[in-house]
C-alpha cells in the first residue's frame, strides 16, 4: 500500500520553562505541529517538536485510537519524530506523549509524567450553530433564524446528529438537527408541571434545566428544578421519578422519592440515570424502578452538574460552593477532588460538562467565559482556543457528538448554541 503523508500545520503549542534532565539543563519541548489528527493503516504521522534533544526512541509514545504506534525515525536535526501505522490497524484519533520531559515552574522537573498534544478548535467551521446573539425569543427556523430564551443544558444524539436544548425561559425542549434546523421537541410553553402520556407537545415545564439522551432507548431525560421531577420524553412526556414524600438516604421507588431542586443529569449505556438533588446535596441513581442515594456531599460539598465517563467507570460532578471538580468511581462511590497539574488553567464557576471519546473532560466556565479541557491521564487543565471566545457571555451547557467530533456549547445570556470542531 502506498503510504499517505500529511503535513497539515496544526498549532498546538505547549510552552514550559527550562528543566533539568540527567544533570543537563535543557529547554523543555514545545509541540509545534502534528501532521494529522487521525490516521489509518499504512499512514505516517509526523510530529514537529522544538527543543527535541533526545534520540532515545523510548522517550516518545504515539497512539492511534488508543493503540501504540511504532516509531519510524527520530530526527533531532530537523526536530521531528515520524511514526508509522502498521498494516491491518484501524484508523483512529492521534495522541502523543513525550514521556521523559516533565517540568514545573521551578525547573526541577517531574511535575508531569508526560506532555500531550493539545488540539484546538477549527477556526473556520466552529461558530454559532443556531440562534442569534442577544436575541432572546421563541422561533423555530434554521441557524441564525431560530431564537432561544436562555438555552441551558444540552444532550447529543450521535445516531441522528441532533442536539437537544433545554430552552429554560421558553419552558420547552428544542431540537437542532445536524444541519442546524431548530424545532420544538417537547412542551407547550406554559409555565406549569404537567405530563401527557399521549402527546409530548401538550406537556408543561417550569424550569427545564438539564438533559440526557439515551442511545439505548432513544428517550430524552429532563431535570426540572421547580417541578422537582425527572421527566422521560419520547412521543409522550412521563414522570420518571419524583413527586413522592421520601427524601432521606437509602432507596425508594421512583414514584415515592422526593427531590429538592434536581439539577445535572446523565444516563449510561444500560439505562442507569445519575442526577443531582441540589438542595439535599446528594447524587442519586435511578435504575430498575428505584432511586437510591449514592453520594452525600454533606455541608462541605454542593454537587451541581454531572458528566459520565462510562468507559473508565467515572462520574464527574462540579461543586457550586467552591467551583471545584470531583470525580467518583462508580464502584467505590468515593468523591475525589481533581487536582490539576502545575501550569494548568483555573476554573471558577463550572456549569455544563461533557466527556470526549478519549476520556478527557470538557468544562464550561460560566463566570470566566471560557471552555476548558481536562486531560484525564496527565491532569492538565487547559482553556480551549476558540474563534468566538471574546463573544462568550455565559457559557453553560455542553454536549459531545463522538461520531461527528463536534462539541456543542450553549450560552445562556448570549441566547445561542455554538458548535466546536476539534482538530
Amino acid at each position: 500500500m502506498k503510504k499517505k503523508h500529511f503535513y497539515i500545520a496544526l498549532a498546538a503549542v505547549l510552552s514550559l520553562p527550562a528543566c533539568q534532565l540527567e544533570e543537563v539543563n535543557l529547554d523543555c519541548p514545545v509541540i509545534t505541529g502534528i501532521s494529522t489528527p487521525r490516521a489509518g493503516a499504512g499512514e505516517q504521522v509526523t510530529v514537529n517538536v522544538e527543543n527535541l534533544r533526545l534520540g532515545e526512541p523510548g522517550s516518545y509514545e504515539l497512539r492511534v485510537g488508543g493503540r501504540l504506534i511504532p516509531i519510524q525515525s527520530v530526527d533531532t536535526v530537523n526536530q521531528r519524530v515520524v511514526f508509522e501505522v502498521q498494516e491491518g490497524m484501524q484508523s483512529g484519533a492521534v495522541s502523543l506523549r513525550l514521556k521523559q520531559f516533565a517540568c514545573d515552574t521551578s525547573g526541577n522537573g517531574l511535575a508531569l509524567s508526560f506532555l500531550e498534544y493539545r488540539p484546538k478548535a477549527d477556526p473556520v467551521r466552529s461558530g454559532i450553530f443556531a440562534g442569534s446573539p442577544w436575541q432572546g425569543d421563541f422561533r423555530d427556523g434554521k441557524g441564525s433564524d431560530a431564537r432561544f430564551k436562555a438555552p441551558s443544558g444540552l444532550a447529543a444524539d450521535t445516531t441522528s446528529g441532533a442536539v437537544f436544548v433545554a430552552d429554560l425561559n421558553n419552558y420547552a425542549v428544542r431540537k437542532i438537527d445536524a444541519l442546524g434546523n431548530v424545532e420544538l421537541y417537547a412542551g407547550n410553553r406554559d409555565y406549569d408541571c404537567k405530563t401527557n402520556s399521549a402527546n409530548k407537545f401538550n406537556s408543561s415545564f417550569r424550569n427545564p434545566a438539564w438533559l440526557a439522551f439515551s442511545h439505548a432507548t432513544g428517550h430524552l431525560y429532563l431535570a426540572d428544578r421547580q417541578c422537582n421531577r425527572i421527566y422521560e420524553i419520547s412521543n409522550a412526556t412521563n414522570e420518571l421519578a419524583g413527586g413522592g414524600g421520601n427524601s432521606g438516604a437509602g432507596c425508594f421507588s421512583n414514584n415515592q422519592v422526593q427531590f429538592s431542586e434536581p439539577e445535572g443529569v446523565v444516563v449510561s449505556g444500560n439505562g442507569e440515570i445519575y442526577m443531582v438533588d441540589f438542595a439535599s446535596k446528594t447524587i442519586r441513581r435511578i435504575s430498575g424502578g428505584q432511586t437510591c442515594n449514592i453520594s452525600s456531599g454533606g455541608p462541605a460539598l454542593q454537587p451541581f452538574t454531572l458528566a459520565l465517563d462510562e468507559k473508565n467507570g467515572t462520574l464527574y460532578f462540579s461543586d457550586s460552593n467552591t467551583g471545584s471538580i470531583y470525580r467518583m468511581n462508580l464502584v467505590e462511590l468515593e468523591p475525589e477532588l481533581l487536582v490539576f497539574a502545575p501550569g494548568s488553567a483555573s476554573v471558577g464557576s463550572p456549569a455544563g460538562m461533557a466527556v470526549g471519546e478519549d476520556g478527557n473532560l470538557y468544562i464550561a466556565d460560566a463566570a470566566a467565559g471560557k471552555v476548558l479541557r481536562y486531560y484525564r491521564e496527565s491532569g492538565f487543565l487547559q482553556a480551549l482556543s476558540l474563534p468566538f471566545e471574546d463573544s462568550l457571555a455565559e457559557p453553560w451547557g455542553l454536549a459531545y457528538d463522538s461520531k461527528r467530533k463536534r462539541l456543542y456549547l450553549s450560552d445562556r445570556s448570549l441566547q445561542v448554541v455554538f458548535v466546536i470542531y476539534l482538530v
